[in-house]
């Protein structure tokens, strides 16, 4: 009878149903951050082309808020925050290389 218990436990409990977390690839998670599907890239229109990329602050500020949603999500991994943290730390180190150095000469200027 014991046995036969054992059964109707493993039908009742699927060992899937335990997972709570999955891994995912670099690619996958960049796709999931920014919302590009492979089998949605043939089916683009051609308005999409035209659409101007966002800026370099832009991104980082989206970056901000999908990290702090992601934090308050139950199901993130510390996978997926380190990799955000990587593509945010990659944009803004495009930021600062992209300033421009003042000189000491245009610190004593006076402004026109």
């Amino acid at each position: 009878m014991a046995s036969h218990l054992k059964g109707v436990e493993d039908v009742l409990t699927h060992p899937e149903e335990n997972v709570v977390a999955q891994l995912l690839t670099d690619e996958e998670i960049i796709e999931s951050v920014i919302g590009i599907n492979k089998d949605d890239i043939d089916e683009e229109d051609d308005e999409s082309s035209t659409m101007e990329p966002p800026s370099r602050n832009e991104a980082i500020k989206a970056a901000i808020t999908l990290n702090n949603f992601l934090l308050s999500y139950e199901k993130t991994t510390p996978e997926v925050l380190t990799m955000l943290r990587k593509i945010r730390d990659e944009i803004q180190g495009e930021i600062d290389f992209n300033k421009k150095q003042k000189t000491i000469e245009s610190f004593f200027k006076k402004p026109s």
